[in-house]
C-alpha cells in the first residue's frame, strides 16, 4: 500500500485474493481506487517495489451483484445492515458462524431451494427470471404525457387580430360586478370594526 502512495495513488480498498479450492492465497490483489482520470496511470505501472507486475481491470461478472450478508442481490456486503443470513442453511447468523457441514443439503435464503444463496441457477436470481416483460406496463405514461405537451404546443395560439373579433363575453360583467360587491363587504367590515373599537 505505501508503494502506491509513492505512486501518488490512494486506494479504497486492497484485499488479497484467495484460492477457493485450495484456500491457499494467490499472487493477485484486487485493488479499488476512486474513479478519476489520474487514476487510469495505474494500467501503465510495470513494477511494484521489486516486483513485476501486470495491471489489469476487473472483469464484470454476468452475475448481478449479491450481498453475502443477507443474500438480496444489487448491493454489497461491506455496506448491508439489514439482519444476516446464511449462505448454506439460510439460518438467521452470517456464513462465517455457520455449523452445518460441507456434505449436508444446502437451503437457499432466497427460493428455499435445495442449493446454496449464490447458486447461478436459483429462480430467484434476477438472471434467471422468465417474467421479466410479465410485469412490464402496457403504455408508457411519460411518453404519452411528452406527446399530450406537444399536441398542446403546436396547437396554433390566436393572433392579436383573432381575439379582438372576438365577440366579448360577460366575464368583464362579471368582474364588475364582483368588485362591487366586495367593495360593499369593506364597507361593512369597516363599520363593523368601529363598532367595536368604540365598545372596546
Amino acid at each position: 500500500m505505501s508503494e502506491l502512495h509513492a505512486f501518488g495513488f490512494t486506494p479504497n480498498h486492497i484485499s488479497l485474493l484467495r484460492n477457493r479450492k485450495t484456500n491457499t492465497n494467490m499472487p493477485l490483489f484486487l485493488v479499488t481506487l476512486p474513479k478519476c482520470p489520474a487514476n487510469q496511470d495505474i494500467f501503465n505501472m510495470k513494477t511494484i517495489g521489486f516486483f513485476r507486475v501486470v495491471v489489469e481491470p476487473l472483469n464484470k461478472s454476468s452475475m448481478p451483484p449479491q450481498c453475502y450478508r443477507c443474500q438480496e442481490f444489487f448491493h454489497h456486503s461491506r455496506f448491508c445492515a439489514r439482519a444476516p443470513k446464511c449462505l448454506k442453511c439460510s439460518g438467521g447468523h452470517l456464513t462465517s458462524e455457520c455449523t452445518k457441514s460441507a456434505k449436508a443439503q444446502a437451503k437457499c435464503a432466497n427460493c428455499s431451494g435445495p442449493h446454496p444463496a449464490n447458486f447461478s441457477g436459483c429462480p430467484k436470481n434476477p438472471i434467471n427470471t422468465k417474467n421479466n416483460n410479465k410485469n412490464k406496463p402496457t403504455k408508457n405514461v411519460w411518453q404519452e404525457r411528452a406527446a399530450a405537451r406537444k399536441e398542446k404546443n403546436s396547437q396554433q395560439k390566436p393572433t392579436f387580430a383573432e381575439v379582438v373579433k372576438r365577440p366579448q363575453n360577460n366575464e368583464s360583467l362579471d368582474a364588475k360586478e364582483m368588485m362591487t360587491q366586495m367593495a360593499q363587504m369593506m364597507a361593512q367590515w369597516g363599520q363593523m370594526l368601529s363598532i367595536l373599537q368604540t365598545k372596546f
